[in-house]
């Protein structure tokens, strides 16, 4: 809620910020300032996080092939990915874990691995 006319909460501003929670309990607030809780149904620990202004964009990455025999080469497409503000994504930054390397490309062509 927010602050009414006399700074106390108004009820009539209520606003729902995660309408995805199926039976939210134990509400704790995390080392970050995440919101944590245990989803009682679904037996899992969720984190709710704010980001106030930009928000971050939403990483999609494809992989073709996704089997084969050694050695395999891989090729990895990133233009599923969105931003939840509508921005444009202007680069992708691919970061290697078998060689500690960071790439940053467009969208195409995608980065690859064998």
């Amino acid at each position: 809620m927010f602050a009414g006319a006399g700074g106390d909460p108004d009820p009539a501003t209520r606003v729902s910020f995660d309408v995805g929670a199926d039976v939210p309990v134990d509400l704790e607030i995390g080392p970050g300032g995440d919101l944590y809780y245990v989803d009682i149904y679904g037996g899992d620990v969720r984190r709710i996080s704010y980001a106030p202004g930009n928000q971050p964009p939403v990483a999609a990455i494809a992989a073709t092939p996704t089997d084969g025999a050694l050695p395999l080469h891989v090729d990895f497409d990133g233009t599923s990915s969105s931003d939840p503000d509508g921005d444009a994504i202007i680069a992708y930054d691919w970061i290697s874990t078998a060689t500690a390397t960071t790439t940053t490309r467009a969208a195409r062509p995608p980065p690859s691995t064998t």
